[in-house]
């Protein structure tokens, strides 16, 4: 079969999406614009705002989810016989869309092709060329579709080659949600692991082997206690010298700030401890607020840019669940003082205060050191552990469902938002054994975490091929090389 040859540029306007085409002779070509009516939306559209999260209708948009909301608007409804294929034209979403509908306002093209095409075929065809669009960030992508030069191949083999593709694209939806299922099996397994290690469990069996070699929960508390009574009386000394030096120098600027003592929490009540998980014995809860010392960070405002002392800032964005993100770290303007109160130490545990949503707060990481000094935002709350508690031991505490639950609980208001603040993050509770099992939690936890990682990674991996492969079998139905 003779063949012709497809461009770069025939295939894209003004951008080169691929390698030189060869398509068969019996195939032909068409710009899109040409293959397709563009269906107006005008009076149907329905602003995000306006979604329900149920309804009689559903609202198809340019979002991931195939549907986006829900309305009770039957006038918004497209009447238009369907199928219709929908281009996000900010995302470069491509959606096959069979069933009644109402759009969604933003960004949504509804396209209906000519009778040419076999209309699922059309759907793949535009989901290659998408695909293969450079991406302008929120700007409009539609331009660049409707440029492009799509094939158009016989319709008894546009028949053949829609059904080589849902065959392969079934086997392949098959293994994909095996793999899904596989890490979800994960992630289950991972909470498994730390509903145990925070109920005794998973000790159990180590802390029999050692007893009466550890030291109980009340015993290390004390010895907590003495270690913060002691950096306080230091911190005292410090302050009392600051300010002999700040009046002899003639009092410039403000007066040093007096160090605060070490707040105590009044004990649990007996009805406290009722509502609470048991622990095994030996343990006890106990409040943040007497295991660490908590603090807030830095209101940003135009005024700082004009301070010669500038350094890097932490954000919100920048903290996740056990995880920095630090490829875009702002820098911020500061004085000494807010420098000394706010500087990051190795070892500081930090949560995000939260902006109202049940999702966004109480993430939480420890800060390593990664940046040799760094400050921190208002939003993000810091814990400064005494010495004698094992931090990861912390960490994973938080981040197991008992311990999200214990951060929602505090976080949420009257109002209906969940917000933390310095002093709830204060009466956030923990279970606390001794320092040895602490650090016998950490390692059991790790030494399975890392094998979780790993089959983690694994499956990622396959998720990744398989898309590849489902681009690849697209790209072969474009060319002509599929069937």
């Amino acid at each position: 079969m003779k063949e012709k040859q497809l461009s770069d540029t025939e295939l894209n306007g003004t951008e080169n999406q691929f390698d030189v085409l060869s398509l068969p002779e019996s195939w032909a070509q068409i710009s899109f614009k040409e293959a397709t009516e563009n269906i107006s939306t005008s009076g149907k559209k329905v602003k995000q705002r306006e979604y329900l999260s149920s309804g009689n209708f559903p609202i198809i948009d340019q979002g991931t989810t195939f549907i986006g909301g829900y309305t009770n608007n039957k006038s918004c409804l497209l009447e238009h016989e369907l199928p219709v294929i929908i281009f996000g034209d900010h995302t470069k979403i491509v959606k096959f869309v069979d069933i009644p509908f109402a759009p969604g306002a933003d960004g949504v093209k509804v396209l209906k092709p000519y009778p040419v095409f076999n209309p699922k075929l059309f759907f793949y065809f535009t989901q290659v060329i998408a695909n293969n669009i450079i991406s302008k960030g929120y700007a409009r992508h539609y331009q660049y579709l409707s440029k492009s030069i799509i094939p158009i191949p016989p319709l008894p083999e546009q028949h053949r080659i829609v059904a080589k593709i849902e065959r392969l694209f079934s086997k392949l939806d098959k293994a994909v949600a095996d793999l899904k299922k596989a890490k979800e099996k994960l992630e289950l397994y991972r909470q498994s692991l730390l509903k145990a290690a925070f109920e005794g469990r998973l000790t159990e069996k180590w802390r029999k082997e050692h007893a009466g070699e550890l030291e109980s929960a009340e015993e290390l508390l004390a010895r907590i206690k003495a270690e913060r009574e002691k950096r306080y009386q230091q911190q005292l000394e410090e302050w009392k010298q600051a300010v002999k030096e700040w009046e002899d120098q003639g009092k410039p600027g403000k007066k040093p700030k007096k160090p605060r003592e070490p707040k105590e929490l009044p004990p649990l009540t007996e009805e406290e401890l009722a509502e609470l998980p048991e622990l095994p014995k030996g343990w006890r809860w106990r409040y943040w607020g007497t295991l660490a010392d908590i603090s807030g960070g830095i209101t940003k405002n135009s005024k700082r840019k004009t301070l010669s002392l500038q350094v890097p800032f932490l954000r919100v964005a920048n903290v996740y669940a056990n995880r920095l993100k630090l490829d875009n770290i702002d820098v911020i303007g500061v004085t000494e003082s807010e420098l000394e109160r706010t500087r990051l130490q190795r070892g500081d545990v930090l949560i995000v205060e939260g902006n109202g949503s049940i999702d966004q707060i109480g993430r939480v990481a420890i800060w390593n050191g990664e940046i040799e000094v760094c400050v921190h935002q208002n939003h993000l709350i810091k814990a400064r552990l005494a010495s004698l508690m094992v931090k990861k031991y912390v960490l994973y505490f938080l981040l197991s469902v008992l311990g999200r639950k214990m951060v929602i609980n505090t976080a949420s208001s009257t109002s209906g938002l969940y917000t933390l603040s310095l002093s709830k993050v204060s009466r956030l509770l923990i279970p606390i054994c001794s320092v040895e099992e602490q650090n016998e939690i950490v390692n059991l936890l790790e030494s399975q975490f890392t094998t979780l990682d790993h089959l983690s990674r694994t499956i990622d991996s396959a998720l990744a091929r398989a898309e590849l492969l489902r681009q690849s079998i697209l790209k072969k139905a474009f060319s002509g090389k599929l069937v």
